[in-house]
C-alpha cells in the first residue's frame, strides 16, 4: 500500500489533518465491565465449559437442583448422612436424597474416571464424596425408615383405636338398639300378612332403604315417620348419632389399608434389622436400638389389629349378619349413613305436619 497512488498515502501527505477528540471517543466507546450478575453467569458458563461430566445431563440437573437446597459443602451434607441424625436434614429431603443415590452402572462410571477430577461437575464430585462413606444407602434407608415410622405410628394408633370404639360404640349403645326395634315393629306393621310381616329382625342394608319407602303424602318417607314416632314416644333415644362420636372418623378408614401399612412397616423393619448384622459398628449403633423398639411398638400394632377382627365378628353375631361374608367397613357406612339420614329426618320433622 505504501508508495502506491491511493487514498492512504494521499491523505498520510496532508499536513493538514481533522484530529478527532480522543477523550471523548474513549468516554464513549470504551468496554465496560458487565454487570455482576452477568459476569457472574458468563463465568459459570465459561467454568461448564471446562467442566467434565459423567452422568447424562437430566440427571446431573437433578442431583445440583437437589444439593442447593442445602447452604452448605457437599462435606458438610455427607457428615449429616454419617451422624445419621434424620433431623438434620428433614423427611422430604431425605427421601429426595433415597431417590438420587447413585446407580450401578454410574458408580462404575464415576469409579473408573481417571482423569482430573478437580474438572468434575458438582453432582460427579458429590457422589464420589458419597462413595467413600461406608454403606452410605444402609444409612440413607435407616434414616428414612426412623423419619417415616414416627409419622406411620403418630397415624396408625389412633385409627385402629378409632375404629375399636366406634365397634364398641355400635355393640353397646341403648338409644340405637331402640330406634332398631322401632324399625322392626314399624315394618313388621306395615308387612303384616306377608311372608315378611313377622320378621325377628332385619338385614343392616335395610336401613339404607327406609327414606325408599314412600308415604301416600308428599315428602315423606319411612325414615321421616320413625324419626316422628321416636320424637313422639321417646325424644332421647334421637340422641343416638351424637354418642357415635368415632362413627364418621372410622368410617373413612380403609382396614385393609391400615393393615397393609402395618405389614410394610414390619417388613422394612426386617430388611434393616437384617442389613444392620452386616454393617459398620458406628451404623448399628445408629439404629439397632431404634429397630428394636420399633418392631416391639409395630408388634402391639399387629395386636391390636388383631382385637378389631375380633370386633368385626362380634359385630356380625350382634346384628345377625353371617360371619362369613360381613365386611366391618361396608357396617361403618352404613350405620354412618343411618345416622346421617336421621339427624336430616329430625330437623324436618318439627317443620312439617304428617
Amino acid at each position: 500500500m505504501s508508495g502506491k497512488n491511493n487514498v492512504w498515502t494521499k491523505i498520510r501527505e496532508w499536513e493538514e489533518r481533522i484530529e478527532p477528540d480522543f477523550s471523548r471517543a474513549e468516554e464513549l466507546f470504551r468496554q465496560t465491565e458487565l454487570p455482576t450478575r452477568e459476569r457472574k453467569k458468563k463465568q459459570e458458563e465459561t467454568k461448564q465449559l471446562l467442566q467434565v461430566n459423567l452422568l447424562e445431563g437430566k440427571r446431573s440437573l437433578n442431583i445440583n437442583i437437589y444439593l442447593r437446597q442445602f447452604k452448605c459443602s457437599h462435606e458438610e451434607i455427607i457428615d449429616m448422612v454419617q451422624q445419621g441424625d434424620p433431623e438434620k436434614m428433614g423427611a422430604e429431603r431425605l427421601k429426595g436424597l433415597l431417590r438420587l443415590l447413585p446407580q450401578a452402572h454410574e458408580i462404575e462410571l464415576l469409579t473408573s474416571y481417571e482423569g482430573d477430577k478437580t474438572k468434575l461437575g458438582a453432582a460427579e464430585k458429590f457422589f464420589l464424596l458419597l462413595l467413600e462413606l461406608p454403606s452410605y444407602r444402609l444409612r440413607v434407608e435407616g434414616m428414612v425408615m426412623k423419619e417415616e415410622f414416627s409419622a406411620s405410628m403418630a397415624f396408625l394408633k389412633p385409627s385402629i383405636r378409632t375404629v375399636q370404639q366406634a365397634c364398641q360404640d355400635l355393640l353397646e349403645n341403648k338409644k340405637l338398639q331402640r330406634i332398631l326395634q322401632l324399625i322392626l315393629l314399624t315394618g313388621n306393621f306395615l308387612n303384616f300378612g306377608g311372608y315378611a310381616g313377622n320378621a325377628a329382625g332385619f338385614r343392616l342394608h335395610s336401613l339404607l332403604r327406609l327414606v325408599d319407602t314412600r308415604a301416600n303424602k308428599p315428602k315423606m318417607n319411612l325414615m321421616h315417620f320413625v324419626v316422628q314416632e321416636a320424637e313422639e314416644k321417646d325424644p332421647s333415644i334421637l340422641t343416638f348419632p351424637d354418642d357415635m362420636k368415632h362413627l364418621e372418623e372410622a368410617a373413612r378408614l380403609s382396614l385393609e389399608g391400615l393393615g397393609s401399612e402395618i405389614q410394610q412397616l414390619m417388613t422394612g423393619l426386617h430388611r434393616l434389622h437384617k442389613q444392620l448384622s452386616n454393617s459398620e459398628d458406628d451404623v448399628k449403633e445408629q439404629f439397632q436400638t431404634f429397630v428394636e423398639r420399633a418392631m416391639v411398638s409395630v408388634c402391639e400394632l399387629q395386636k391390636e389389629l388383631g382385637t378389631i377382627k375380633q370386633l368385626a365378628r362380634k359385630l356380625a353375631v350382634h346384628f345377625c349378619e353371617d360371619p362369613n361374608s360381613f365386611q366391618l367397613e361396608e357396617c361403618l357406612q352404613i350405620f354412618k349413613t343411618f345416622c346421617e339420614r336421621v339427624k336430616t329426618a329430625h330437623k324436618v320433622c318439627p317443620s312439617r305436619s304428617y
